[in-house]
């Protein structure tokens, strides 16, 4: 199955709009150290990844679910039309715990510094998504 990345064209409205900002296609990330080496960090992807339709897929299982589709299926081509599948991953909010190593620390000036860091991380990914089967 082929799917595509769907983002909203940029402009200060949905983009800046207080009301529409989980419209288009966004992520942020915000964290907070505990230690020299140690954060933790929540954040949102909001992508617009959506499936082509009328593709030609193989197909091999059982659908039971009293619809139009219901069958054994046993390695069939079909047309993967919108009426059969639909899927949309829209959101995610992540959750993640990091160690941060500097491996190279350049001093700019007095205000800037350059760091150049390792992040290992263990995270969860809760996404919201909408697979319908029609």
């Amino acid at each position: 199955m082929k799917a595509k990345d769907r983002p909203t064209k940029f402009g200060l409205d949905p983009y800046f709009h207080p009301l529409k900002v989980s419209m288009p296609q966004t992520n942020w990330r915000i964290g907070y150290y505990l230690s020299d080496h140690w954060l933790i960090s929540l954040g949102q992807d909001h992508m617009k990844y959506v499936m082509q339709n009328d593709e030609l897929v193989d197909i091999n299982g059982n659908i039971d679910l009293n619809g139009v589709w219901d069958g054994v299926y046993a390695n069939e081509s079909i047309v993967l039309h919108q009426d059969f599948y639909c899927l949309s991953l829209p959101m995610g909010l992540t959750i993640s715990m990091s160690k941060s190593d500097v491996l190279i620390q350049i001093c700019l000036s007095t205000f800037w510094t350059l760091h150049l860091a390792s992040f290992k991380a263990l995270g969860w990914v809760f996404y919201i998504r909408r697979p319908i089967l029609r």
